[in-house]
């Protein structure tokens, strides 16, 4: 693992390559069998919660890509930068790489949700990419498992030879998961998607396109995820401007901000 200082620039973390360099890396490391890689899409409510949070940090800086989710990891890679940085959400990325999967022969394995809600993913996602392989699906219960129980989720997913594990767990619990057992699954790929199994099968709603353009889910789902909800993407808003706001005014302490020049 690569040493950090005590102060990591949250924008660091983030790893700027496109949705298509992303694909052909997962591919490389499925070809290869390789094991241990997993990504985490990088939002707000993850951002806010980097104070204090040894395990998230510690999650971010044993991703193999942290990709940009949110508008504010992305404008903050992009301070660092100095250049355009592209966001990937979760949900968009999840669909196009099952897509990309199939002539490649990739398989998959739905990992957390609801109930049921996996299987129904699966079965969503086959019948608008055929072909696409399905390795297995579980959903666990929402506590700690045991360590039968999780030496038995581990079986279950090695034991189906998936190369992709979509884990959709919620923030930073997912993260944590897969830092946890990056050593431990001999899987290729694990991918931590949040709400988008929720997305793919319409259990909840999801933004506008406009509004997604503009970065803003996070504010919709605020409005329209009942009071659990508004309170924590609140707080997590709250402590996103006072990270961008450090940030923008640490930079241009150090540098300006801006192109780089020719």
């Amino acid at each position: 693992m690569t040493h950090r200082s005590k102060f990591t620039p949250p924008g660091s973390y983030v790893t700027p390559l496109t949705t298509e360099q992303i694909l052909q890396r997962m591919d490389v490391a499925i070809r290869a069998r390789s094991s241990g890689q997993y990504a985490i899409f990088f939002e707000g409510n993850l951002l806010s919660r980097l104070r204090g949070n040894q395990s998230l940090r510690q999650a971010l800086e044993g991703a193999t890509f942290v990709l940009p989710d949110g508008i504010a990891p992305a404008i903050l890679c992009s301070w660092l930068t100095r250049r355009p940085v592209q966001r990937i959400p979760g949900p968009n990325f999840m669909p196009i790489a099952c897509s990309y999967g199939v002539p490649r022969g990739w398989r998959h394995y739905f990992y957390g949700g609801q109930p049921g809600v996996a299987a129904r993913v699966a079965a969503n996602l086959s019948a608008r990419f055929p072909g696409m392989v399905v390795a297995g699906c579980d959903a666990p219960p929402f506590r700690p498992l045991t360590e039968a129980e999780d030496e038995a989720v581990c079986r279950a997913i090695e034991s189906s030879e998936a190369d992709v594990v979509w884990v959709a767990l919620g923030g930073p619990k997912q993260e944590i998961w897969m830092h946890e057992h990056a050593g431990r699954l001999r899987v290729p790929m694990m991918l931590g998607v949040g709400a988008a199994f929720d997305f793919i099968v319409d259990t909840q709603p999801r933004a506008p396109q406009f509004v997604q353009r503009l970065g803003c889910e996070w504010l919709y789902r605020m409005c329209t995820g009942g009071p659990r909800l508004f309170r924590r993407n609140l707080k997590a808003a709250v402590g996103t401007l006072m990270i961008l706001a450090r940030e923008r005014i640490r930079l241009a302490l150090t540098r300006p901000i801006g192109p780089r020049g020719g």
